[in-house]
């Protein structure tokens, strides 16, 4: 099992994640956090604007809670600052078509099928298409 712990980065900018997501796991699975995670994810966003893990796990925090609103704005942030963190695609998706926005959910998904084939990211990729299968199917 490679863990943060026994692998090695191979890059700064893998290491720079790696210690986000580092933090991330030790802050989130600590008891007692005296913070929310919300909170904690604007903390982390602080450290580094252009970090996607912490955006979008913002994100998913907002949708938990039903700020669909600023889980739009943050998924879109991601999607426009790293278009190629394809699970971005799939949720944001996922959430537009929740909200009503039909046309809005068609064009993440057909996007993100692309970008996840780009990337040979065929789990992600068939997940898309299930997804937008069941949006045109609706």
């Amino acid at each position: 099992m490679c863990t943060p712990s026994t692998a090695r980065p191979t890059s700064t900018a893998q290491a720079q994640g790696w210690s986000m997501a580092s933090k991330f796991f030790l802050t989130f699975f600590t008891p007692e956090v005296p913070m929310s995670r919300i909170e904690i994810l604007k903390g982390f966003l602080k450290e580094n604007a252009t970090d996607s893990f912490s955006r979008y796990a913002l994100a998913l925090e907002y949708v938990k809670l039903g700020q669909n609103d600023d889980a739009v704005r943050e998924f879109e942030k991601v999607q426009k600052n790293d278009p190629g963190y394809v699970a971005t695609y799939y949720q944001l998706g996922q959430l537009y078509q929740k909200l009503g926005k039909r046309h809005e959910a068609e064009k993440t998904f057909r996007t993100g099928i692309s970008v996840a084939s780009k990337a040979s990211d065929d789990h992600t990729r068939s997940e898309l298409e299930a997804a937008l299968e069941t949006l045109l199917a609706s």
